[in-house]
């Protein structure tokens, strides 16, 4: 399911909150297979870590929830100019570490 910027940060929070997790503990990337960025690239245990993503209406509106979390809730995420990213990136995910 596709999701607007307010709805993937709506679920964001709520996710983190529910879980009485601080936003610091966790990290926030953009990716075109988040299930690679997730299980390969951070090497994130798939049963038993902490993790979600969603799917975003354009990688624009990804940019702008990751932002949004890496500078006011002070999650910790790579930073855009070191990632190469095209209109396929259209997926939120994060992991607490």
């Amino acid at each position: 399911m596709v999701l607007s910027v307010q709805q993937i940060k709506f679920e964001i929070m709520r996710y983190v909150r529910e879980l009485g997790s601080d936003f610091s503990q966790w990290h926030i990337g953009i990716s075109d297979n988040p299930s690679e960025s997730l299980f390969i690239t951070h090497k994130v245990d798939q049963q038993r870590g902490v993790w979600m993503f969603k799917q975003a209406v354009s990688v624009r509106a990804c940019h702008t929830v990751r932002d949004y979390f890496l500078n006011i809730q002070n999650m910790s995420g790579s930073d855009e100019l070191e990632e190469i990213l095209d209109e396929s990136s259209k997926y939120i995910f994060l992991f607490k570490k």
